[in-house]
């Protein structure tokens, strides 16, 4: 529970928007009205599509979409069927990142595995809000690879914690050495069906904040659409 409370203010405080290029000054943020979702065992992306939100936890086989007042629960299976409603650690599928893209003719939420362990956090799932079902299951495992040799993260270090697109990119935040990995949105779509060459990339190293000699890692990520 209280997970779910401090993932979703760290996404209300991202809205500065690592990419505007405006210099906003500090944001205030204000919490009016709470919630207690108790289906819900974590809660680790959060994505909004017109007056509705969804909700994936990295231990969970569902897809959770409800209304900002989270009254109104919807359960999507993600998962297989045998799959329990908490998923143990060692085999959890690590959902750490989703975003909106545009599908052909219609808006799909992509969720990544963390990529940290295996292969079982090595899933990406396409699930359709258009027509509210799973679209496909893919194995990202040669997709990570590449990832891992081009931008120079090692397994270890490897740990997909976001993703957003904006502006036909998509980028993908890796905590393990604070990278964030950038690709076309069409080329990523394209490769999904066409897995043979993996797709241009570029890759930026941030420095972040660090606290008495710990540095802060990616959780979350969000788009400014308006200031991009």
């Amino acid at each position: 529970m209280w997970r779910f409370y401090l993932r979703f203010l760290f996404l209300l405080l991202a809205a500065t928007s690592l990419f505007s290029c405006d210099q906003h000054p500090m944001w205030k943020t204000k919490i009016v009205e709470r919630s207690i979702l108790k289906e819900i065992p974590s809660a680790s992306g959060l994505e909004r599509w017109n007056d509705r939100y969804f909700i994936i936890g990295d231990n969970s086989p569902w897809l959770f979409e409800t209304e900002i007042t989270g009254t109104t629960l919807v359960k999507h299976r993600i998962g297989s069927l045998e799959e329990p409603d908490v998923i143990p650690k060692e085999q959890k599928h690590d959902f750490e990142a989703m975003c909106m893209m545009q599908w052909k003719e219609e808006q799909v939420l992509f969720l990544f595995g963390s990529g940290s362990k295996w292969p079982y956090r090595n899933k990406g799932i396409a699930f359709s809000v258009t027509r509210q079902k799973l679209i496909e299951t893919y194995d990202l495992t040669s997709f990570y690879e590449g990832i891992s040799e081009k931008a120079k993260i090692d397994q270890d270090e490897f740990n997909l914690e976001a993703a957003t697109t904006l502006n036909g990119k998509l980028y993908l935040f890796n905590r393990g050495e604070n990278k964030v990995i950038v690709f076309k949105e069409d080329d990523f779509v394209h490769y999904l069906s066409h897995p043979s060459d993996l797709p241009k990339m570029k890759v930026y190293s941030l420095d972040l904040p660090n606290i008495d000699g710990i540095v802060s890692g990616f959780s979350g990520a969000t788009s400014d659409e308006k200031n991009g």
